[in-house]
């Protein structure tokens, strides 16, 4: 099963982007029998609950902030009303807020004159959209939370226009906890989709009248699960109109597009990475290398802070081809199929990915690789912060690749590795586990699928076997 997942914005902007005739304009003619057209304008209404006060915003640039230079208003009686001559502002998510605090969120109308009543579970919904999840999963995931822990029976076609008085403690509940969980951390981000994730225990401690009590747990939990670190850009620095992708400067016609936002503008400096991506090269040991370096071993990450390790171009236990097989920590031997199918004819006998780990941890005397510990397989979110959508790139065998090949030369053009589960096979009938690769061939770059791997219960006659490429937060030995 194959998913394809881009940026939020990005994905949002191309929906929206085909609603572009909905604004509505007013047609004169002057006196010199000249027509005129009065601008296009594009709004948005939103409702609250009347004990909401605060700024309402159109947030732009997705950091739960009000910025001054974001389209937005008061919230008056519970009501307001967003309106721009910028189509962008269908596209946007939108956020209330009391002086630094967020209160609560929405996401993007994408139609025209829609009317959003703006809650908590919209809120939520659009937490779980900032950790790529479809706008109506993340309906449908709320829903059926919300539906399960309070045995209710809400409609996914209401939950973004209308309040429901069921949910009057919740919300009010709701409410408090998030906005005590922003004094812990200036990473919203990261809180408010990890209590997306936390929901189901969220909503057992309100009821329970224990939700203060876990709020250390419950914000500890999503900053640990959260991405942790900043997110890298796309790479896509060139604008789209009706002929093609290839302007290099901002379409009037079709604004608000993916290369007008973000490091890709900002920080567009190709001397350390392609576009807005920012890299050194580290030595085997860890000292950093200029960038026109022809040997190195690691990458790390200016952006984000991790550092990656550098696939081999010679045959070997690094090659980035050589496959291994992914065994749970609590499952004790290897499956005799793993060994066929893996690359365990290496001279360190390595079959799986924790055998690869240790191995590389355990380089240079225990030190590790470039000098660091803690290597590890990559988290779904971690990978994906290496995927270049404008790469030109391509491998020896003529394949295009997602990735700055400067940094990273040897790049497997299949799937690899996550250490994120594919969640979607453990709510379905067929039990399986799997857990989600990601794949950098440019024919298909950023996306995903989901790998079974074998476990104790299965005969394991045909296990997934795939190349790895691990990362470390650089903690020292």
């Amino acid at each position: 099963m194959t998913f394809k997942l881009k940026p939020l914005a990005l994905a949002l902007s191309v929906v929206g982007l085909s609603a572009c005739g909905g604004g509505s304009g007013d047609t004169k003619t002057n006196t010199e029998n000249e027509t005129t057209v009065d601008p296009i304008s594009y709004s948005v209404s939103i409702s609250v609950d009347n004990a909401v006060t605060g700024t309402l915003c159109a947030d732009s640039n997705e950091n739960l902030v009000c910025d001054s230079v974001e389209v937005q208003t008061s919230i008056t009686d519970g009501t307001a009303t967003l309106t721009s001559e910028d189509v962008a502002i269908l596209n946007q998510s939108y956020i209330v807020t009391e002086g630094n605090v967020m209160i609560l969120s929405a996401p993007a109308a994408v139609a025209n004159d829609a009317s959003i009543v703006m809650t908590p579970a919209t809120t939520l919904v659009y937490a779980n959209m900032i950790q790529g999840i479809s706008r109506e999963r993340a309906i449908e995931a709320v829903v059926s939370t919300l539906n399960d822990g309070l045995s209710l029976s809400l409609s996914a076609d209401t939950l973004l226009t209308a309040q429901s008085a069921d949910l009057a403690n919740f919300n009010t509940e709701f409410v408090k906890l998030w906005q005590a969980a922003q004094q812990q951390s200036e990473n919203k981000g990261a809180i408010l989709a990890g209590f997306a994730i936390q929901l189901a225990d969220i909503i057992t401690a309100i009821k329970n009248n224990s939700h203060f009590n876990q709020l250390d747990s419950f914000v500890a939990n999503a900053l640990n699960w959260s991405v942790g670190f900043p997110m890298t850009d796309t790479g896509v620095t060139a604008f789209a109109n009706l002929d093609g992708f290839y302007n290099t400067a901002s379409v009037a016609d079709f604004p608000g597009q993916d290369a007008d936002y973000g490091l890709d503008l900002t920080q567009n400096n190709d001397a350390d990475g392609a576009a807005g991506f920012s890299y050194v090269k580290l030595s085997g040991t860890g000292e950093m290398l200029a960038a026109d370096a022809e040997q190195w071993s690691c990458v790390k990450d200016l952006q984000t802070g991790l550092i990656w390790e550098v696939k081999d171009a010679n045959a070997g236990i690094r090659h980035k081809d050589t496959l291994f097989a992914f065994k749970p920590s609590d499952r004790e031997s290897i499956f005799p199929a793993e060994v066929a199918e893996a690359s365990c004819d290496n001279a360190e006998g390595v079959c799986t990915v924790s055998q690869y780990e240790s191995y590389i941890n355990n380089l240079n005397n225990g030190v590790g690789l470039c000098g660091h510990s803690g290597w590890k397989l990559p988290k779904f979110n971690e990978l994906y912060s290496l995927v270049h959508f404008a790469s030109t790139d391509k491998n020896d065998g003529d394949v295009l690749l997602g990735v700055d090949v400067n940094y990273f030369p040897e790049t497997h053009a299949g799937d690899i590795w996550t250490a994120t589960p594919s969640i979607e096979w453990h709510t379905s009938m067929y039990y399986a586990p799997h857990m989600w690769a990601l794949g950098f061939n440019g024919g298909y770059i950023g996306a995903t699928t989901s790998y079974e791997y074998c476990d104790s219960a299965q005969e394991c006659e045909y296990p997934s076997v795939l190349p790895v490429r691990l990362v470390t937060l650089g903690a020292e030995k």
